[in-house]
């Protein structure tokens, strides 16, 4: 599974196998929270004290709009992009809703530029998301701040928004997956007393 750096590379270790003669196959994970895809609080980035398990499951299984712009390597995207999107496809966003924004960079998740050279939110966009006040925001690449000129783009977003939960990074075809509305299934593995943690997320169709 995907990691962001090399200290925190998963493990994954038998402890009992029925091949060696034992009587069950069990294994022990040794996993970061901030694995292949996951859901954080403003935790992370803030001295708050908000967990995943101050959540309840609705915020995390909902319906999601998703909306699937053209993301540039180590180019910024752009507000314009992203609200010509939004009018073409005729979605409306509202204060607290879910919102995943697509750049088709998820698919290169086992590159070694995926870090370095995936497209990043412009300053415009991230006021925008801010202003918006999200309930959860989901995006494809592993960070949205520019690379050479931060601007603390994630901890804007947490300030305007102490109860925003981040999705990152998603792996979305925007081949396959087109702008519109969805129904968002991504509750994160439940640990307990933890800000940050793994889930499986699936977009499904045709549900209200």
């Amino acid at each position: 599974m995907w990691t962001y750096r090399p200290e925190w590379k998963n493990q994954v270790e038998a402890i009992c196998e029925t091949s060696q003669g034992d009587a069950s196959t069990v294994y022990r994970f040794d996993l970061c929270s901030h694995t292949g895809t996951y859901v954080e609080t403003s935790q992370h980035k803030l001295a708050t004290d908000l967990l995943l398990s101050d959540f309840d499951l609705t915020s995390t299984v909902r319906p999601c709009h998703v909306v699937c712009v053209s993301g540039e390597q180590s180019k910024p995207v752009s507000l314009d992009q992203v609200e010509t999107e939004i009018r073409r496809a005729g979605i409306n966003v509202e204060v607290g809703d879910a919102l995943i924004v697509a750049t088709g960079w998820g698919l290169h998740h086992r590159s070694d530029s995926f870090i370095d050279r995936c497209p990043f939110f412009s300053e415009g966009l991230v006021a925008w998301l801010s202003e918006l006040r999200l309930g959860l925001l989901g995006v494809d690449t592993p960070v949205i701040d520019n690379a050479r000129e931060p601007f603390q783009a994630v901890q804007r977003l947490f300030e305007s928004t102490p109860r925003l939960l981040l999705m990152a990074p998603l792996v979305i075809d925007c081949a396959r997956v087109r702008t519109g509305d969805y129904f968002l299934s991504a509750a994160p593995l439940n640990v307990e007393a933890v800000s940050a943690s793994l889930c499986r997320p699936l977009l499904l169709e045709g549900i209200a």
